[in-house]
């Protein structure tokens, strides 16, 4: 049974031996696709990621829930398309919903530590 439509391989730059490209999938049915990213988290710690290709609104809003404000987001990811995250103290994690999307994007991104010059 064919699951996916096409692959390609994503060229930006010169050729590395060493470099490993990211690679685009696209899945002929909905449900392939929601199986491999359920099953993305057997790949933890082998350097292999899957993403799923968001609009730049939501990767904007992921990327906000998971830096902004790291005391109280445990952990942030998309699935379907849809954005979740999971706070501190809570059992079970919630949608981000599009009413909440300005309240992350107008929170002010963290100080980025400067690091102290080695002599």
């Amino acid at each position: 049974m064919k699951r996916m439509r096409k692959s390609s391989q994503i060229h930006n730059g010169k050729y590395h031996r060493e470099k490993i490209r990211p690679v685009i999938v696209r899945f002929i049915r909905r449900k392939s696709k929601s199986d491999v990213m359920r099953n993305a988290k057997l790949l933890k710690g082998s350097g292999i990621f899957l993403n799923e290709d968001l609009t730049k609104l939501n990767a904007e809003v992921l990327a906000s829930v998971r830096h902004k404000d790291p005391e109280t987001v445990e952990r942030a990811w998309s699935f379907d398309g849809k954005l979740y995250a999971r706070f501190r103290g809570k059992e079970r994690s919630e949608i981000i919903d599009y009413e909440h999307f300005p309240t992350w994007l107008n929170k002010p991104w963290p100080k980025a530590h400067k690091s102290t010059p080695v002599t």
